[in-house]
């Protein structure tokens, strides 16, 4: 979350080869949970494709800027719920904190990002619009990394998507902003 992908290339190969069952008092529960079943994020097939994570990670690692791999690090976000997950107080781990430095990647910070990349392509653009008014999406709050957008410029984000991109699938499957 705070851009080591080389980092996280390495500790991936520390990853079981099979699934790790979580302990849980509920002996009826049929399926085993598999506690690192985030990292085994197969990546996306439909919609805006992605690969799997371990390949995002290499992406990454080579170009830390590259527009494709950041968009599949925040549907990463999205999809496995650590969008909001920020470890910054030392008893927060146990009285050790982060090992990390730096702030962590948000995702609205991606959205952000790849609006103004002018090498980004339409298909990316118009994405990154749509992905960034769904952070508000269903309460008018930010769900992608706690920092609120106004609401005039989340319309504006809305207002671009439909005007410009109108006739990509992000912006026909949008309907409001929040």
């Amino acid at each position: 979350m705070q851009g080591h992908f080389k980092g996280f290339l390495d500790d991936i190969k520390l990853l079981p080869a099979k699934p790790v069952a979580a302990a849980t008092a509920d002996t009826s529960q049929s399926q085993p949970i598999d506690l690192f079943s985030a990292f085994r994020w197969a990546g996306r097939k439909e919609g805006y494709i992605c690969p799997d994570i371990v390949a995002v990670a290499n992406i990454l690692n080579g170009n830390a800027h590259d527009i494709r791999g950041r968009m599949c690090l925040a549907d990463f976000y999205r999809l496995m719920g650590v969008d909001n997950i920020v470890v910054g107080d030392k008893d927060e781990l146990g009285g050790t904190g982060t090992l990390f430095s730096g702030p962590p990647l948000a995702q609205q910070d991606i959205f952000i990002d790849v609006m103004k990349d002018k090498s980004a392509t339409r298909d990316d653009r118009a994405y990154a619009l749509f992905r960034a008014v769904h952070c508000y999406e269903p309460v008018g709050h930010n769900t992608c990394d706690g920092t609120d957008m106004p609401k005039p410029m989340r319309k504006a984000w809305h207002d671009e998507l439909k005007g410009s991109y109108g006739d990509t699938v992000w912006a026909k499957a949008l309907k409001y902003y929040w």
